[in-house]
């Protein structure tokens, strides 16, 4: 399988992120999973976050099929309601991407 890359434009991140991009992985009937990912010089595996939905997890005992793999290491999944349409899944993604990038704690090193 292959997951279709974004990559950012590295100008909006301190100078310790090399790169930074989504993967994408989407398919019927409405599994997806959105995975961001910074490589950042000096931290192994780096930082990731992930959106999913597909069978398979459970929170507290119950099964999860909408969640998130939180940061910095994309761990155990915790619940969150996606949005139905594909867009307005990735709008959200963004939404949260960028609010991240804008408040990025590496930002504080470079002042």
């Amino acid at each position: 399988m292959v997951r279709p890359r974004a990559a950012f434009d590295l100008a909006y991140y301190p100078l310790d992120v090399t790169a930074a991009y989504y993967e994408i992985d989407w398919r019927e009937p409405g599994e997806f999973a959105v995975v961001y990912h910074e490589d950042v010089r000096g931290v192994t595996g780096g930082w990731t976050r992930a959106w999913h939905r597909h069978d398979g997890h459970t929170f507290d005992g119950r099964p999860v099929r909408d969640h998130v793999h939180p940061p910095p290491d994309a761990g155990d999944p915790t619940p969150h309601e996606h949005a139905d349409h594909a867009y307005d899944v990735l709008r959200d993604v963004e939404t949260s991407t960028l609010r991240w990038i804008k408040r990025h704690p590496l930002h504080e090193r470079q002042e």
